[in-house]
């Protein structure tokens, strides 16, 4: 989930979606847009000017800067509706196709209200309007649309001060306010027809229904949404519940956030805005204060206070799919405290605490053991197993002490002691086997280091050592591509020279690493989260809080990962993108690392934090580039035929010097 501001020019009033495009009030003035990216574009400017003047009268200058207080758009984006204030306000229509660079004047007005209009709202169609004046005001009309006019075809009282309008269905539509919770509904004979001038026509009169509120009578109710089939209502304390369809009675359901301001459903959950920022019944997603939200297809666009707007965008979604009452897993074997080890349809008995477990499956206990179903104990440890790297093959222990336990399953299919490495100079935090040849050793003196395996099958020596900034918590592999979180709230990535960069930085710290698919799933136990980042770019993708304090985080199948707990679940998860955000690719591409023809070595570029990386392949990486230097150099000789200054002379001969010699 990510928040972007985005650029509005001066808004002092509403803000409506419909169809992509984005309308907020500015003065006396409306600007349309279309929301691309993070940005609006094709801008156009709407304004009543002088329309709706009475003939041979002169408009006075408070008639035409009247601030416009109600903007609706319909849901294709086609038609956009605002609304005045003050007396004697406005209601124009403007066709969204026709509009020029200009200034736009309305296509059709209306003066049926007397006393400023507080809001405006279509139909899920577009076929009906509804407006609601002011509390001096005090009427609401329902406007059937023709091809680029209205006509009212019925009408209304309210009495109360207006907060939230939402229509129900094609004729019915539901107002809230201050001790208010009322629909209308048009009756079956209201029509457009076919008369032009609306003084023909006999307007009907909208049928009103009391919402039966009955301890909650006090309240503000400020949203409306229509959530598993049932109309919710939610009151600017924080009351929300449903309406009853038999009884037509409010029923409340859960007490939410305080001071609220407006209410949406989206991605099948309520989202409430308040001046405290954004949030769901049990997530905080924004904290800037807000004044208005609306939904936007997969985006929320968010009136903020002060004038600006912002888009939250969601592009994928974790969906709990299982949950299991076990204590610890890694691949199909799962693994009780108590040491009881399911694999399949067998089970072992440790008999033994357990305090982890690899793929094997091969058990660490709290008495500094290692085993597995076919070998004895073996005591390698002084203390618990913190935790067991292996590939299969390869496996590698260690504990709180600065002794690492190297390991190898034999041809027997026993384990083998390889060697007790202890050269660390403080107690090691990490370990990672890349393969049955090297071995990656972090230690709590910011020290990363790579174990190669010697010409003597049975030693590993320090092949390359780096300093980091900070201390290693955990990481995961991927190939020769590392990925490691540090004490400081980075993740950082690098390959087997350990030249490491910033990939990104958290919001807390990150104890469990791993890769799933084309994800880097980093877990949390202080902050109980987990976050889903999209292991080229860093772009999170996705975020699961209150799941609990964190033992593991582990990469299944495809998009599938699962989590274990201290309370004794493990849970599976899937991360689920829409197929809006399944064909988007990446905006901000970096090369990282390449590798020469022939070459062993990487070529490591340094890169800000929150950069985002991608390793394309050699052959168009390197035309790309022949491309940039030939076309500059031919830019060069260009500007060195023109006439230019002895000194800028000088200046593009050393750098088609330094262009050829690089492309050389």
């Amino acid at each position: 989930m990510s928040l972007v501001p985005i650029e509005a020019r001066g808004r002092t009033g509403p803000l409506a979606v419909g169809g992509g495009r984005i309308a907020y009030a500015s003065g006396c003035h409306v600007i349309v847009s279309r929301l691309v990216g993070s940005g609006l574009l094709d801008s156009r400017v709407c304004a009543f000017g002088t329309a709706g003047t009475p003939a041979g009268a002169s408009p006075s200058r408070r008639s035409r800067v009247k601030p416009i207080t109600a903007v609706s758009l319909t849901s294709d984006g086609k038609f956009l509706a605002a609304g005045e204030t003050g007396p004697s306000p406005r209601l124009g229509l403007w066709n969204i196709d026709d509009l020029g660079d200009d200034v736009n004047a309305p296509l059709w007005i209306s003066l049926s209200h007397s006393f400023g209009i507080s809001f405006l709202r279509f139909s899920d169609s577009g076929s009906r309007l509804c407006s609601v004046g002011t509390t001096h005001d005090g009427f609401v009309h329902v406007f059937g649309l023709t091809k680029n006019a209205a006509v009212c075809l019925a009408t209304n009282r309210v009495t109360s001060e207006v907060r939230a309008v939402r229509w129900l269905s094609a004729d019915t539509v539901l107002v809230l306010g201050v001790r208010l919770a009322k629909t209308f509904r048009l009756a079956e004979d209201a029509h457009v027809g076919n008369a032009d001038d609306e003084s023909l026509r006999q307007i009907a009169v909208l049928e009103a229904r009391q919402i039966i509120l009955g301890k909650h009578l006090s309240e503000t109710f400020i949203g409306a949404m229509i959530y598993d089939g049932r109309v919710r209502l939610v009151s600017a304390s924080g009351v929300l519940g449903f309406v009853c369809k038999t009884t037509r009675s409010f029923v409340p359901e859960a007490l939410v956030q305080s001071n609220l301001v407006a209410a949406v459903s989206w991605h099948s959950r309520l989202v409430f805005a308040s001046q405290h920022g954004l949030s769901t019944c049990n997530a905080s997603l924004s904290n800037s204060p807000i004044d208005s939200v609306e939904s936007l297809g997969d985006d929320l666009v968010l009136g903020l206070e002060g004038g600006g707007i912002s888009v939250l965008t969601e592009t994928s979604e974790i969906s709990l799919i299982e949950s299991m009452e076990l204590a610890g897993a890694d691949g199909s074997q799962l693994v009780t405290r108590m040491g009881r080890v399911l694999d399949g349809e067998t089970a072992w008995q440790v008999g033994k605490t357990v305090t982890c477990i690899a793929k094997g499956p091969v058990i660490g206990t709290e008495d500094g053991c290692v085993l597995d179903e076919t070998t004895s104990p073996l005591l390698l440890h002084e203390s618990s197993v913190r935790a067991i790297a292996t590939d299969g093959i390869l496996f590698a222990s260690y504990s709180g002490d600065r002794k690492l336990a190297i390991l190898h399953r034999s041809a027997t299919g026993e384990l083998d002691l390889i060697q007790t490495w202890s050269d660390a100079r403080s107690s090691i935090t990490w370990a990672g086997v890349v393969d049955r040849h090297n071995v990656l050793v972090a230690t709590l003196d910011r020290t990363l280091k790579l174990l190669a395996r010697t010409s003597d099958v049975e030693a590993f020596e320090v092949r390359t050592a780096s300093d980091l900034k900070a201390t290693v918590i955990t990481g995961a592999i991927d190939g020769e591509l590392l990925f490691l979180a540090c004490r400081d709230k980075t993740i950082i990535t690098g390959g087997l020279s350990l030249r490491m960069t910033c990939l990104t930085r958290l919001d807390d710290v990150a104890d469990a690493l791993c890769i799933s698919h084309e994800h880097l799933i980093c877990a949390s136990s202080l902050g109980r989260s987990v976050i889903v980042l999209n292991k080229l770019t860093s772009r999170q993708i996705a975020r699961q809080d209150h799941i609990g304090a964190l033992v593991t985080v582990e990469g299944l199948t495809g998009d599938l990962f699962r989590t274990a707990t201290e309370d004794g679940q493990i849970r599976v998860w899937k991360i689920v993108a829409p197929e809006s955000a399944r064909s988007t690719s990446p905006k901000k591409l970096l090369h990282f690392p390449l590798r020469r023809s022939g070459s062993s070595q990487s070529v490591n570029t340094q890169t800000p934090a929150r950069s985002r990386v991608l390793r394309p392949k050699e052959d168009n990486s390197r035309s790309r580039t022949e491309d940039v230097v030939a076309q500059t150099l031919a830019n060069l000789r260009l500007l060195r035929e023109s006439h230019l200054h002895p000194d800028d002379r000088a200046m593009l001969e050393l750098a088609s010097r330094f262009l050829t010699r690089a492309s050389e």
